[in-house]
């Protein structure tokens, strides 16, 4: 959205609530909700906005537009079980699976995997490890990764590339060693209680710091 099309968002919200735009730099808030919207599609945002006005009679928060508009980016998406699914084929064809394929899978296949090779070194794990330690440990890390994901999908473009540029290269995980090749597994994979104590899980920022992160970075390229 360009910030002309947000200063009609923010004017239209003020006639549901007349109070909205009584702030102390109204400058600063349009460019800090241009900021938010500005990689997001006009339609989706106000169609995010009228579903906020319509079920709450509160003044609706960045945070609550912002919200709506990730639900809605989402819908339809690849599921935890469903993404392993994903995982769980290409493993069973690691060996001949391209680059280009390796990048066709869901994000956070991707990310689990650090890479190509990482996702061949699953390809040669044991059956019984693949489908109940590395299905625990994608399981527990799903959930971080799909936020990463929902995250870098609104985020500016040149905000997003400082971020990937300030990101050390992701190592592929190290398998046990020494394990035979794993047999493509024709039947669904046990459910898995807890995952293997050694996995790091993924923590994703918490909303304070991801706002302290986007002021320096808008500091950064002189938006503020």
């Amino acid at each position: 959205m360009t910030i002309s099309e947000v200063s009609g968002l923010m004017a239209m919200i003020a006639e549901e609530h007349p109070k909205f735009l009584n702030t102390n730099d109204p400058e600063k808030r349009l460019a800090l909700w241009a900021s938010a919207f500005r990689s997001a599609p006009k339609g989706l945002v106000e169609f995010a906005a009228y579903r906020a006005l319509a079920e709450s009679p509160f003044e609706p928060k960045l945070a609550d537009i912002v919200a709506r508009v990730k639900e809605m980016l989402n819908a339809g998406q690849d599921d935890a079980v469903s993404a392993w699914g994903a995982l769980a084929r290409a493993a069973e064809r690691a060996t001949v699976v391209t680059q280009e394929e390796f990048e066709a899978l869901p994000y956070e296949v991707r990310r689990f995997c650090g890479g190509l090779s990482g996702l061949r070194d699953m390809g040669n794990l044991e059956a019984d490890i693949f489908n109940t330690v590395t299905r625990g440990q994608f399981m527990k890390a799903y959930e971080g990764l799909k936020r990463a994901k929902e995250t870098l999908e609104i985020m500016p473009p040149e905000l997003k590339a400082l971020v990937q540029a300030a990101m050390p290269p992701r190592q592929a995980k190290k398998m046990p060693p020494g394990l035979p090749a794993r047999a493509a597994p024709h039947h669904a994979p046990p459910p898995l209680a807890e995952a293997a104590p050694s996995f790091e899980e993924y923590t994703p920022l918490s909303e304070t710091e991801w706002a302290e992160r986007r002021e320096a970075m808008l500091r950064k390229l002189g938006l503020q």
